[in-house]
């Protein structure tokens, strides 16, 4: 029987639809307007980067040779290469449960006359034209005006369109590595292991390829140089990197290129080749026993059930311990905030380790021998972005069901609600990072620093949570958000110029504080005085509220229903 028409179209606006149904949508739910809205960002983080090409090239090396030019290039054209691969796999690593569905999606098209063929080729085009779209926007200018900075005077159009038509095809090729990378490893999850331990393991192997990713984007090493790169040393350290192989390809299509670029430009090419091989084998074996077990198992419930012994001591108010332990089961067991909150902590991670690893280089082990900013500041650096990531994440409702349980056998009132949310970011925000940083504190600059390095740290976490959770009015993941009207796009360039400016200056007055006794002496009062004083408006705030917030309401103005 041949396949109905017209049923591959529809199909694929309502997988992006899906997709796009998140916070960073618009308030109208259009999915134009969210997709244009996405790739603004990064179109102007790209017209950024063109700017520092410009600055770089046009007035740092413009009166330099053309070789000395094409030997810096190689480094930001690493970075270029590096920047879309991380853009095509976190598009891709979110989307493994996506191109399969979910139970409902599974009854709902099986009882259609619709080929299961072509409901996962819908799904694959769909995040396959997402990723095209991001990659296009955070390259797309920077692929047309790169060649020309690099070239500069002596740039001749046929050299100009064979040195974009390089950069363009290596570009491209390394996003389509990541993607099919991504794709190989969860068709092989799928091909090899049972459902039930697959549907275990699946999220922890998403969690884990997430962090490489974005740790890999920020901790690249710098030998991309040609120099550098020439090294042995250096040489079988890119073999592991992939950026590296489409670097080495990228400057065998621009011709001239070194002999020994050729393993690792042959690398690119034949990593390419087998990880589209492996993800297409096993997709297409592992994809109809998938759907069938959905249909046909059960939804996995808990292992074990989570305990939290500690909940009664921090809580003392039962109504406060029941918010605290309904958001802390919640995000540790489900996969959505665990893998949000991921992703912050890893940025955190990678900002750290970058900033220490540049310092460790200079300086040496001397540099722990006594506080300086940039070892001092990672407390605060780390917990400012598990701060940021749950303030994001628990507004997510994770399980409506649970907003009418709080509604209708809530008792206490909305300030002991609100306090138990406060007690999950304290305890997962705070408490992990200071067991980690702490002994290695004592140990580096000794009892008496370390003290007054975490007292003084500890009331800035604790300001910098009564700033971010100023306005906060409900319990977390019960609240039925309106998509946009967060507006995290502005948001979050606020709170990045909002860290990049104050916490410059926050850890360059800690640290003199840490240093110098009679310097802490002084901070330590004026800290403690400034978050009681928080601490009371926050608290008035609280007291005049009459509800908490479970359904969050549109704009005032009208929304079109887009019937003509």
């Amino acid at each position: 029987m041949s396949e109905p028409t017209g049923q591959f179209r529809p199909l694929l606006r309502n997988f992006v639809r899906q997709f796009l149904n998140n916070e960073l949508t618009s308030a109208e739910g259009n999915v134009l307007d969210s997709l244009t809205q996405i790739l603004a960002l990064l179109a102007a983080a790209n017209v950024c980067l063109c700017y520092l090409f410009t600055m770089k090239y046009a007035f740092g090396l413009g009166d330099r040779p053309l070789a000395q030019r094409q030997a810096a290039a190689w480094a930001d054209q690493e970075f270029l290469i590096s920047l879309s691969m991380a853009v095509a796999a976190c598009i891709t690593v979110p989307a493994w449960d996506y191109l399969f569905g979910d139970r409902r999606d599974a009854v709902i098209l099986t009882s259609l006359p619709v080929r299961m063929r072509t409901v996962f080729a819908a799904r694959v085009v769909s995040v396959s034209f997402l990723i095209v779209c991001a990659v296009a926007a955070a390259n797309g200018l920077s692929s047309l005006l790169f060649p020309w900075l690099v070239l500069g005077g002596q740039a001749t159009w046929p050299g100009y369109f064979r040195y974009a038509g390089a950069q363009a095809l290596a570009v491209s090729a390394a996003a389509v590595f990541a993607f099919a990378a991504v794709l190989a490893l969860h068709g092989m999850l799928i091909a090899v292991l049972p459902y039930r331990w697959f549907r275990r393991i699946s999220a922890y192997a998403q969690l884990a390829v997430l962090l490489l990713v974005l740790s890999l984007f920020f901790l690249m090493p710098r030998i991309a140089h040609p120099a550098v790169l020439a090294r042995p040393e250096n040489l079988h350290l890119a073999l592991k990197l992939p950026p590296f192989w489409f670097l080495a390809w990228y400057q065998e299509l621009l011709g001239g290129a070194p002999a020994w670029v050729a393993p690792l430009a042959g690398a690119a090419r034949s990593g390419l080749l087998l990880a589209a091989g492996i993800a297409a084998a096993t997709y297409a074996a592992a994809y109809p026993r998938h759907v069938r077990k959905l249909l046909e198992e059960q939804e996995l419930a808990p292992a074990r059930r989570l305990r939290l012994p500690l909940a009664r001591w921090i809580c003392r108010r039962p109504v406060e311990r029941a918010a605290f332990e309904f958001a802390s089961r919640t995000m540790l067991r489900h996969r959505r905030p665990r893998l949000l909150l991921a992703v912050y902590a890893t940025v955190g991670l990678a900002y750290v380790f970058d900033g220490v690893s540049a310092l460790l280089r200079d300086g040496g082990a001397a540099f722990w021998s006594r506080p300086a900013v940039q070892s001092a500041s990672v407390p605060l650096i780390l917990s400012f972005f598990l701060f940021l990531g749950m303030r994001v994440l628990f507004r997510y409702p994770v399980e409506l069901k649970s907003n009418w349980v709080f509604q209708v056998n809530g008792t206490g009132l909305p300030e002991q609600y609100l306090a138990g949310a406060r007690r999950v970011v304290t305890v997962y925000g705070i408490v992990p990072v200071a067991l980690a940083t702490f002994p290695l504190y004592v140990t580096f600059w000794g009892w008496a620093a370390a003290l007054r390095h975490l007292t003084l740290v500890l009331l800035l976490q604790l300001l910098l949570i009564e700033w971010l959770f100023r306005s906060w009015d409900r319990i977390p993941f019960t609240c039925r958000f309106v998509p946009g009207k967060a507006n995290l796009k502005t948001r979050f360039a606020i709170y990045w110029v909002w860290f990049s400016v104050v916490a410059f200056l926050v850890t360059n007055l800690e640290t003199w504080a840490v240093v110098h006794v009679e310097v802490y002496r002084v901070a330590l009062p004026l800290l403690m005085a400034t978050l009681a004083l928080a601490v009371r408006r926050r608290r008035a705030r609280e007291r005049a509220v009459d509800e908490l917030t479970y359904e969050e309401q549109s704009d005032w103005r009208m929304l079109t229903l887009e019937l003509s």
